[in-house]
């Protein structure tokens, strides 16, 4: 029998420590705890050092009035051992980061007869362990506050009092003891640049502290913060897309913070790039199966030429990558419609649109005629229908001209001048006649309206 209450003595301590998980914060005024003469340690709480018998004695009281707050504190009494040193230790604490104080309060029956260290321990038992912070400063018979401000980072998960007393029959009063957390701070950005701008993205990237979120907020540069687009991220770098092209943005990244945000960053602005599309297209020196297409100079760019039979969807065209402004197609069909699509290139990126000009291929024998020298020049070729104009060295008072359908019937008669009104004339093909004494030139036109 006796085995077995000894067995259950030595387990309860087990029992009482797994009862304690480490505390993050404390704020223990010992009011909780049964109090009086004889009374020990508040839970989980430890002393350490000489105590026992005539040696000095710690433990929960009450006396009347001696509490700073409510009825209860702890009492540390020399009784008749003249030099004691004691340590009063919390219970265990998550951890001691930098960022936590301890804050209690001590009265004391002689300060100069006692001192009171402040420092931490790598476990409730180990006294060599104890690392000395500050040392608190006592007045007689009055509470003083004891405020550590923040301690030090270290391995250790215990904060302790190391009580030396100088003398018999002295008492140290301790209550409201606090363990807190001070505000973390909030680490800002820095070193934020730009890279990898193209027209419609870019990559921005910063330094900043691992494991700290950022609020990454961005618009047209001069917009005013909390206005702009923000998203906020884990990462110290983010790709920005679906930007306008050409445009100029402002950048500002802000550390987020349990306590708060952090000041916000100086801003980092770029400009997105340009790929500008294809402009003053022209299709000309139309024939039965060739046609050029030109279109304005643009330096150090390429071109994507795809062409095909009109209404043919981009992509399953004929395609062709050129450097200079213009491209001769070849091979076509006479008398078709043709669709032909201009892509800028500009490096790894291409413009945002496509530019289309349309054209068809001469007939037979519109090609044949075409083909024979004359005087004349004529244009536009084709026609949007309003008129025709003469290009020609020839004294025009001896010419007429006629326009003939490719059927051979006449639809105009007139003398030559150097506009022909051909607003009169239906879309189509059409022949020219161009005639004095002794010459006739025949040219082929097209009126498209």
């Amino acid at each position: 029998m006796k085995k077995t209450v000894l067995s259950l003595m030595l387990a309860l301590p087990l029992l009482v420590k797994a009862q304690c998980p480490a505390a993050s914060a404390i704020n223990d005024s010992f009011e909780s705890y049964a109090a009086g003469s004889g009374q020990g340690m508040p839970t989980c709480w430890a002393l350490e050092g000489s105590s026992g018998g005539m040696g000095p004695t710690i433990g929960l009281r009450n006396s009347a009035g001696e509490a700073r707050t409510g009825s209860n504190y702890i009492q540390i009494y020399s009784f008749f051992s003249s030099n004691p040193t004691n340590y009063f230790i919390t219970p265990e604490l998550t951890a001691i980061d930098g960022y936590h104080y301890a804050r209690f309060y001590l009265k004391s029956d002689d300060a100069g007869a006692m001192t009171v260290t402040y420092g931490t321990m790598d476990s409730q038992s180990n006294t060599a362990s104890f690392n000395a912070l500050g040392t608190a400063t006592l007045t007689n018979n009055q509470y003083v506050e004891v405020n550590t401000g923040a301690i030090p980072a270290t391995a250790h998960k215990y904060f302790a009092l190391k009580i030396e007393i100088s003398g018999m029959h002295k008492t140290i009063k301790l209550d409201d003891f606090e363990w807190g957390a001070l505000a973390v701070p909030c680490n800002e950005v820095t070193n934020l640049i730009s890279s990898n701008v193209t027209k419609n993205t870019a990559k921005v990237s910063w330094n900043g502290q691992a494991g700290d979120q950022f609020k990454v907020e961005y618009g047209p540069v001069g917009f005013t913060p909390g206005n702009g687009t923000s998203q906020t991220i884990l990462a110290t770098e983010i790709n920005l897309t679906n930007l306008s092209e050409g445009t100029a943005y402002d950048v500002y990244v802000t550390t987020v913070c349990q306590n708060g945000n952090s000041t916000t960053s100086p801003k980092v602005t770029f400009t997105t790039t340009v790929c500008s599309e294809a402009s003053n297209t022209l299709a000309s020196q139309i024939t039965k199966n060739a046609a050029v297409i030109s279109w304005a100079v643009q330096v150090g760019n390429q071109f994507k030429v795809e062409y095909g039979m009109s209404g043919f969807a981009p992509g399953n065209g004929i395609s062709q990558t050129v450097t200079t402004n213009q491209i001769n197609l070849t091979n076509l069909n006479e008398n078709t419609d043709y669709d032909v699509y201009i892509t800028t290139i500009c490096g790894s990126e291409t413009s945002n649109n496509a530019v289309k000009v349309s054209f068809k291929t001469l007939n037979t024998l519109a090609a044949m005629i075409a083909e024979g020298k004359s005087p004349f020049t004529v244009y536009p070729n084709p026609s949007d229908g309003t008129i025709i104009s003469l290009v020609t060295e020839e004294d025009l008072s001896d010419y007429h001209y006629a326009v003939y359908t490719v059927e051979g019937k006449q639809a105009i008669e007139n003398s030559l001048n150097q506009i022909i009104d051909v607003s009169q004339l239906e879309s189509g093909a059409y022949l020219l006649v161009i005639r004095n004494r002794s010459n006739s030139f025949t040219h082929p036109i097209l009126i498209q309206k």
